[in-house]
């Protein structure tokens, strides 16, 4: 998702035996994404245990009262071993 100051905000997931679902929030500057380039970013958030962590597999960019929303999603794809989460975050952008 595209956010202010030319960036992007990525939602990287991971599944493993052991942890499960997790998932990490990056910011990366749209300026070092090429082809052929390994791109890294800034971690914002880590979804893993113990904090609250799910297959997050949705991702929106919204604006309220001047503030930039992130909105983070999923959905228990009727398992057992999963749930339906609707997260909002507020977040704060430092300058680039």
């Amino acid at each position: 998702m595209e956010l202010p100051g030319q960036r992007l905000l990525v939602l990287n997931r991971k599944l493993s035996l052991r942890e499960g679902f997790t998932a990490k929030l990056t910011i990366v500057p749209i300026d070092s994404i090429a082809p052929g380039r390994l791109i890294t970013g800034r971690e914002i958030a880590s979804f893993e245990s113990p904090a609250l962590h799910d297959n997050f597999e949705a991702l929106a960019v919204t604006h309220e009262k001047g503030q930039v929303v992130i909105w983070i999603a999923s959905d228990d794809n009727q398992s057992l071993f999963q749930k339906s989460y609707l997260l909002k975050f507020a977040l704060s952008l430092p300058p680039r």
